[in-house]
């Protein structure tokens, strides 16, 4: 009787302790501030490395500054705040990814480990320069800790991501920055044989090209998928888009090689 006894005490303790780290998961993402103090102060921040089904401890979820202050406050140490979840992102990179310029700045100041990659290969200059956050980027860049060349897992370098942003004006803005950069190089190929210059007359971004073009990029020679840009080959056909045609990478580098291909002539003349 007493060994059953103590395997239902154990059993109770352990579903108690799963309920107060699903609690603690769930105000820390709805920003509910009094509630995640009450249960850090009744268990004094013992399940802090608690994480949900996909890896994201209470870091990587929360979304208010104040209540990520309090879980650091309340210990939330480096191994918390540099751990990965299960698709390789540390709550700065997430952060990152979703736009987050006041949680990651906080995660910065505070010692976020920039250097873990995901499991694309993405480190947190390609994610900053694939949201578009050029001030972080510019930090990023100052903290000398990463390479602006290193590809992700399709090939994409910082460079990629940037000229490939919506926002033609932000995109020639991390552009600029990325290009003081002497190790940058204007010529990496993604998989799928595009430099930057490619990108960016795809979107037909000027600034962009330019900004490449004075930097010195190859504008000549044939890239390892199709002609030089500055040829006019024939027009070929118009062709209907399929999903096939899309990269598998959540990068934003989906307008059509083609287009560069067809309009060059008329880019090259603009440009000059």
């Amino acid at each position: 009787m007493t060994e059953q006894s103590d395997e239902l005490e154990k059993q109770k303790q352990e579903e108690d302790e799963q309920n107060h780290q699903s609690r603690l998961l769930a105000h820390c993402e709805l920003g509910q501030y009094d509630e995640i103090a009450g249960l850090l102060r009744k268990r004094r921040g013992l399940f802090l490395n608690c994480v949900d089904s996909d890896g994201n401890t209470p870091l990587h979820v929360v979304r208010d500054l104040k209540c990520a202050e309090l879980l650091l406050e309340f210990g939330a140490g480096q191994s918390t705040l540099n751990r990965q979840n299960r698709d390789g992102e540390t709550p700065l990179l997430l952060n990152l990814r979703h736009g987050n310029v006041q949680l990651a700045g906080f995660y910065l100041d505070n010692g976020a480990d920039v250097r873990p990659p995901n499991k694309h290969f993405q480190h947190c200059l390609h994610v900053a320069a694939h949201s578009g956050l050029s001030s972080l980027l510019d930090r990023l860049l100052d903290m000398r800790q990463l390479d602006p060349n290193q590809p992700d897992r399709r090939g994409n370098s910082t460079l990629h991501y940037a000229v490939a942003f919506a926002d033609k004006d932000v995109a020639a803005e991390m552009l600029g920055r990325l290009l003081k950069e002497t190790q940058v190089s204007t010529d990496t190929e993604d998989s799928l044989g595009r430099t930057a210059f490619t990108l960016a007359a795809q979107s037909d971004n000027l600034a962009a090209c330019r900004l490449l073009r004075d930097r010195g990029c190859d504008l000549c020679t044939p890239t390892s998928t199709g002609p030089t840009l500055c040829t006019s080959p024939r027009p070929q056909p118009a062709r209907r888009w399929s999903a096939t045609w899309l990269p598998i990478s959540p990068s934003p580098l989906i307008a059509a090689t083609n287009w560069a291909v067809r309009h060059c002539s008329t880019l090259c003349t603009t440009l000059g």
